[in-house]
Parts: structure tokens; C-alpha cells; sequence
């Protein structure tokens, strides 16, 4: 699909092309940044989802799903011109074990710098906080959030 997307939209920046079909293509938002170019031609940063797990409550394999879930949240309530651009050109996800607790101090952290983040509580552990995901960011950036926290294992 892409690739096809990609063939229409050079196909439209022909001048042989009319303004109004290139207009109707180009006003797609989620395939567009704000200023018309393809969210796939955007400069190609190592930008990842970190997310966190409360890791003493869940065993590894619910830890993978508990964060899958909180990745899915994410995106849905935070749909903006960053998280697309990770989906479509990144898709990378660093999973951290933490505690509860510490789940809940960087979730301050980010808003008090006004970074989104959108945590996951499950509904079939009496709405325990299992995860945490966080605004996609580049490795330089999240070092300040994440450097404490080890790699699940």
C-alpha cells in the first residue's frame, strides 16, 4: 500500500497534474504532515516507545502482552503528527521493568514537562497499574526518563 502511495503522490507532483486532485490527496492527514509532505519522508531519527512494566507483579509473558496493550492505548488517545510518524517509520518499542511506584513518578516527570505518556490498567487484576507507555522520543532524550530502568528479562 505504501509503495502504491508513494507512486500517487509523485504522480501528483507532476505539473501535469491538476491542484485540486493533488489538494484531495495531500489533505489525508494521517499520511501528511501539516506542511504536505509524507510522514515516510520525514528525516529517519532513531525514535522508540518506551514503555514500562511493573514487572513485580506480572510474569514475563504478561509483562510482553500488559505493554502491547498500553502501545495500543497509546496511539489511539495520542494520535498526533509524532505518533504517526513513529508508527509508520520507527516502530520501535523499548520495554523496562519498574515498580508501580516508579511507573507513577515518571509518569510526573512527563507531565510536568508536557510529554503524554498513557498508562494501562488491568481490568482483570482489579485495575492494577501493569504499564505505562511514553511519547516516542529519540534514545538522547529518553535518557533522562529511562537510564535508571533495566531491559525486561
Amino acid at each position: 500500500m505504501i509503495k502504491e502511495l508513494k507512486r500517487l503522490i509523485s504522480g501528483l507532483r507532476k505539473e501535469s497534474r491538476s491542484k485540486a486532485s493533488r489538494q484531495k490527496l495531500l489533505s489525508i492527514p494521517k499520511l501528511f504532515t501539516a506542511e504536505g509532505q509524507p510522514i515516510w519522508d520525514q528525516p529517519s531519527d532513531d525514535i522508540r516507545m518506551y514503555i514500562l512494566v511493573n514487572r513485580p507483579v506480572l510474569p514475563l509473558v504478561h509483562c510482553v502482552v500488559q505493554s502491547s496493550h498500553a502501545a495500543a492505548d497509546f496511539v489511539f488517545y495520542h494520535h498526533n503528527e509524532n505518533t504517526r510518524n513513529w508508527v509508520v517509520n520507527h516502530k520501535t518499542m523499548i520495554i523496562l521493568e519498574a515498580t508501580e511506584l516508579q511507573m507513577v513518578e515518571t509518569m510526573n516527570q512527563f507531565a510536568s514537562d508536557s510529554l503524554n505518556y498513557q498508562p494501562f490498567w488491568e481490568p482483570d487484576m482489579s485495575n492494577v497499574l501493569t504499564a505505562v507507555a511514553f511519547q516516542p522520543m529519540k534514545k538522547a532524550a529518553a535518557e533522562k526518563y529511562f537510564s535508571k530502568f533495566d531491559l525486561l528479562s
